[in-house]
């Protein structure tokens, strides 16, 4: 490694962890009967068949789901950058570029209360919604199928936990009771995380905002004869992944590559004001249809030359593709 301390500097001083953990209790249980009655009547295989009951009388599981997933579109996902343990091994971790913590965790303050007041809303109204649900399973009740509250309150959670990144440097670090060459190993483990999380959040950037590129200038390729030309989403598609490469790239990768093609569709993207214009059927439509094309492969045609062997070089990595 030329410059190993340079990845080292940029995650310590540039990143923070995050983990995202949250859970609710489902509110549907198999009922074994039902479904063994069913299987009879239809002339089935039992193992094959379940019967599966919304014992509140409304999708709980799905309320609950909404919330969380709200959250990860909105602000984990967006914001925070998926990271590694070792080669193909994911991580319950993912991190997010320091300017954009706060906003992370504002979202989160926001899904987290919206989270709570859902439960708290559980809470206040259980015994009426066992009654009602209940009351619409009809012969399908069973009394058995509900818990005490505190017996069910701990199941929910919506929690994010911070954390930071290690040093490669451990020998200052009193916590290690090792020797030399164990220490040695340690910082080359965490050496390696951290280039291969390095080289794949790279490959990926690139892999996904070249791919958002491609899906626009496909969709431009549809000459509006069948139903519709496009739909609005590869636009805003290529929007989202603008924002994550500039956040990155400024970040961490600094590749005037990235940059070049980011400003191009940048401006390819101002030009066109009305993302519905690109449908006119006449000349007009037709010209700017084109001009976006033009602009969107003079865009992937910047990112082809040799940007991940440029990144990769620039902190002494393995030249890249």
């Amino acid at each position: 490694m030329k410059k190993k301390t340079k990845i080292d500097t940029i995650f310590q001083d540039t990143f923070t962890k995050v983990r995202f953990y949250s859970s609710a209790i489902s509110g549907i249980k198999k009922d074994s009967f039902a479904s063994e009655e069913l299987a009879s009547n239809k002339n089935a295989v039992a193992s094959l068949v379940g019967v599966n009951k919304k014992i509140f009388g409304r999708d709980i599981n799905k309320e609950f789901r909404k919330i969380q997933n709200e959250f990860r579109k909105n602000y984990l996902y967006k914001f925070s950058h998926a990271w590694q343990d070792g080669e193909g091994m994911a991580s319950e971790w993912r991190i997010v570029s320091n300017d954009k913590l706060d906003t992370l965790l504002n979202g989160y303050e926001e899904y987290e209360a919206k989270f709570s007041e859902l439960v708290n809303e559980i809470k206040t109204d259980y015994l009426r919604l066992i009654q009602e649900g209940m009351a619409k399973l009809g012969k399908l009740a069973n009394e058995d199928d509900y818990k005490e509250w505190h017996e069910i309150e701990k199941k929910f959670a919506f929690t994010i936990t911070t954390d930071f990144f290690s040093s490669y440097d451990t020998s200052n670090d009193e916590r290690i009771h090792a020797d030399a060459k164990r220490r040695k190993a340690i910082e080359n483990n965490i050496a390696s995380r951290y280039e291969a999380n390095f080289k794949t959040m790279a490959e990926k950037m690139k892999e996904d905002l070249e791919g958002s590129i491609s899906n626009i200038i496909n969709a431009l390729k549809k000459d509006g004869s069948g139903k519709s030309f496009f739909k609005d989403s590869v636009f805003q598609g290529l929007k989202n992944q603008i924002e994550t490469c500039r956040d990155l790239n400024k970040s961490l990768f600094k590749s005037e590559e990235i940059d070049k093609a980011v400003a191009v569709c940048v401006e390819s993207l101002a030009s066109v004001n009305d993302i519905d214009s690109l449908r006119d059927k006449g000349d007009i439509g037709k010209t700017k249809r084109a001009k976006v094309t033009q602009d969107m492969e003079k865009a992937k045609s910047i990112l082809n030359q040799n940007t991940l062997g440029k990144i990769f070089s620039g902190v002494g990595l393995e030249e890249g593709k």
